[in-house]
């Protein structure tokens, strides 16, 4: 079984040599864009990890989550964060997880705000 991937999009500031963004916190806030493609094996149930994203911050805060590239109606999910876990939910229907079938239709931009 293989992991979904995870690509870094384009360095948001703050991430390596590029500078922070600045907000109305006690330290500076990061920012990034991830890829996310579900491969070709079976979902996990309970979620996929991504806490390969955690490795680029401190603390998350915040994930905003929007799938691309849907071609049908039958082809959209509802995903969202299990931030303790760190792994990305899959749902089929409101309340309905996904089970451990192949959601390869699956492809997201994470927007990821921390530390």
């Amino acid at each position: 079984m293989g992991a979904p991937v995870i690509a870094l999009q384009a360095d948001g500031p703050g991430k390596g040599s590029k500078r922070p963004v600045f907000g109305m916190a006690s330290r500076a806030i990061k920012v990034a864009v991830y890829d996310y493609d579900q491969d070709t094996t079976n979902y996990s149930v309970n979620g996929e990890n991504i806490a390969a994203i955690w490795s680029d911050f401190t603390d998350v805060l915040y994930v905003g989550i929007e799938q691309k590239d849907t071609n049908t109606a039958a082809d959209n999910r509802l995903l969202a964060v299990d931030y303790t876990a760190k792994t990305l939910i899959i749902y089929t229907a409101v309340g309905t997880e996904a089970t451990a079938s192949n959601q390869t239709v699956v492809a997201a931009r994470l927007f990821v705000v921390g530390y």
